[in-house]
């Protein structure tokens, strides 16, 4: 998506972390059962229309993990389309 909508990195914090588990940047924030990549933390309260989607939790963080899941949410919360 990042590469379809290079404008979404101004109004992302996107982050890059090395393949290699552990992933130390994502243990700190979803713990070490949610390191997989690419995962989607959300500081910010939801837009209305992503608030269906299936958000996981960990602490205070909703986060999402499925790149199918994390595409919806990009397109709903900013306006571009879905590529197929």
């Amino acid at each position: 998506m990042l590469h379809l909508y290079p404008q979404l990195t101004s109004q992302l914090d996107v982050r890059r972390v090395p393949f290699a588990k552990p992933r130390t940047e994502i243990v700190s924030l979803l713990g070490t059962d949610h390191q997989s990549c690419p995962a989607l933390v959300i500081y910010r309260p939801l837009a209305e229309a992503a608030t269906a989607l299936p958000f996981k939790k960990f602490g205070d963080l909703q986060f999402l993990d499925e790149p199918e899941d994390i595409g919806n949410y990009l397109s709903l919360s900013y306006g571009i389309p879905r590529p197929h």
